[in-house]
């Protein structure tokens, strides 16, 4: 398969999950709380909007030399500007904050879609004891987000150093493909008993792979109602490109006897029974 390629085919097998009979069950949990979350930003933020902008023309001085089209023409302007980075804004913090909020569903429905793929044979979560394994699965995010910490950083120190912070953009949108990639594929290397820092190695050497898949969700971030689904097809699309490429690119063995002994690596696309 295209190296350059397998990113956005794992965006597309994961979509195909939402509606597989053995995973769309847990799969759409994690879209109600997005949408609670993307209702309620939107809800909030727009209506300061409005009263930021009625604020305003109260506070105006004198503009009888102005003609009325002009000012609402001009505040016509601001306001779709404005809207359109409280979209950006609200579009990848609460898609990062409804991941987070959802991990213990996203840790759940990544074991099933690797029982699906045939690369693990029986599951260290379950409904019993989900609650349970909260504590520990938000430990591992926590974890996650210092390293993005790290990561923002880095880029925020290239940004501001004359000559380089020319290719500013770039690096910004490679972090943001880097943040989405390592949010999602670290689902189905915890659920192998993966430790992080091998995963992020695992990677590396798949470096194609991780940044389209990254590219990938970064576009669909944007995108209405594909973007409510992205957290559970973020999930499954990770698992799938995990199991078929990146963990057999890197060659990592048997994690712990929950994982079967070679892994699957045959074309597998789901099937509804």
């Amino acid at each position: 398969m295209n190296n350059s390629a397998v990113g956005l085919i794992a965006i597309l097998k994961g979509y195909q999950y939402l509606f597989h009979p053995k995973t769309r069950t847990i799969a759409w949990a994690p879209v109600a709380i997005t949408l609670f979350l993307y209702i309620g930003a939107f809800s909030y933020l727009f209506s300061q909007l409005d009263l930021l902008q009625d604020t305003v023309r109260d506070t105006l001085p004198n503009r009888d030399f102005i003609p009325d089209i002009l000012i609402n023409f001009l505040f016509w302007l601001i306001y779709v500007f404005m809207s359109l980075g409280i979209m950006m804004v609200v579009n990848y913090t609460f898609v990062a904050i409804a991941g987070v909020i959802a991990s213990p569903f996203s840790s759940f429905l990544s074991e099933e879609v690797l029982k699906d793929l045939g690369d693990l044979e029986e599951s260290h979560i379950s409904w019993a004891n989900l609650v349970g394994m909260i504590p520990q699965i938000l430990m591992r995010e926590l974890s996650k987000m210092w390293r993005m910490f790290l990561a923002l950083l880095l880029v925020l120190l290239l940004t501001f150093i004359p000559l380089v912070n020319v290719l500013s953009p770039l690096y910004w949108f490679l972090f943001g493909c880097r943040m989405l990639s390592l949010q999602y594929i670290d689902y189905p290397a915890d659920a192998q008993q993966i430790p992080i820092k091998d995963t992020m190695k695992a990677m590396g050497k798949t470096p194609w792979a991780r940044y389209t898949f990254g590219a990938g969700l970064s576009v669909l971030v944007h995108i209405p109602i594909l973007n409510c689904l992205l957290v559970p097809a973020a999930t499954a699309g990770a698992t799938w490109l995990w199991s078929k490429h990146i963990k057999p690119t890197a060659q990592i063995g048997r994690a712990s006897t929950a994982v079967s002994a070679a892994p699957n690596t045959s074309e597998i696309s789901p099937k509804a029974e």
